[in-house]
């Protein structure tokens, strides 16, 4: 007993080894990503940029998938080449942060506003192009370590720039149709790995357009200008007439609507009106072979001329009122 207790055992070792855990933990901390960048977290936006866009954010996306339709069309050969489009999501800032440009060449197409300040561009990457030149080509795979180097040949940047210029007529088609904006492709370029482009892009929306398959990956990208594309929106919501319940529309069918066919009008003074009796006969205006109005719902709507039908006064329209 005695020898126990002057020979406790060491808490040192204790502290020393949770103070080691502590380091170790430390170091792990400062290894992990960053949460922005954990698949699944999505980043919040506190400046509220996104809920005052959703409805452009939506009119980008429904504009990629209308898009995506149309470069099917355009370059049947992707279907030889196995590959899917999937959409991104859409985000807000510069075209350059999407990172299309970072493998390879690319090429990038310019959409312009005849009399206004919109704009609109299609970028196409390095592992896109080569497999727009292959397909092209006939071939229905990329050849294995293909590469198109730094810069585009002139051969290739005349093939590219054609299919380009198909696939930013298939943009305006798209972007025409989910927004009413009418902008118009005014040029294209290639740029090299080492080349700066000379232009200060503005900063709006984007989304890319990726093609899944085998091989590096390779992505169309799209961007528009956010204010744009927001007011737009907000015209054609205004301008689209409501949709309300069909049931409305059917239940007011069975509605009854009051016709009034009038021969005609005739003023007459007091006095004769006070001295009327049966038996007298009332002058009207109208002649006999003149049509008369027919009225719907209070609404003069149709001229109509008397007539017997089945032994009853019955009218026939003519044509509709205020025709002539």
């Amino acid at each position: 007993m005695d020898d126990d207790s002057e020979n406790p055992p060491p808490e040192e070792d204790e502290d020393t080894e949770v103070e080691d855990s502590e380091e170790l933990d430390s170091d792990d901390t400062s290894k992990k990503t960053s949460p922005l960048a954990i698949k699944g977290v999505r980043p919040v936006d506190l400046s509220g940029s996104h809920r005052l866009l959703r409805a452009a954010f939506t009119a980008l996306s429904s504009t990629a998938e209308s898009f995506g339709r149309g470069v099917r069309r355009t370059l049947p050969f992707l279907l030889r080449q196995r590959l899917a489009l999937t959409l991104g999501e859409p985000a807000i800032g510069n075209v350059e942060d999407s990172g299309a440009a970072q493998n390879g060449p690319c090429y990038m197409v310019k959409l312009e506003e005849e009399d206004g300040n919109a704009w609109a561009s299609l970028i196409l990457n390095g592992p896109c192009l080569a497999r727009l030149l292959e397909g092209s080509l006939g071939n229905s795979q990329v050849a294995e370590g293909a590469s198109l180097g730094d810069k585009l040949t002139l051969a290739q940047r005349v093939l590219i720039a054609k299919l380009a210029h198909r696939l930013g007529a298939d943009y305006f088609e798209a972007i025409k149709k989910e927004t009413g904006l009418i902008l118009n492709v005014t040029g294209g370029k290639a740029i090299g790995v080492d080349e700066e482009d000379e232009e200060n892009h503005a900063d709006g929306l984007y989304i890319e357009l990726n093609l899944e398959g085998d091989g590096d990956p390779a992505c169309m990208v799209l961007a528009i200008c956010a204010d744009s594309l927001d007011e737009a929106v907000r015209e054609k919501e205004d301008t689209e007439p409501a949709r309300g319940d069909p049931r409305i529309s059917l239940a007011l069918r069975d509605v009854s609507v009051p016709l009034i066919a009038e021969l005609g009008r005739v003023s007459l003074g007091l006095r004769r009106v006070i001295a009327l009796q049966v038996g007298q006969v009332l002058r009207l205006p109208t002649l006999v072979e003149n049509p008369i109005p027919l009225t719907v719902g209070g609404v003069r709507k149709f001229q109509v001329t008397p007539i017997t039908s089945r032994g009853q006064l019955a009218v026939q329209i003519i044509e509709p009122y205020g025709q002539n």
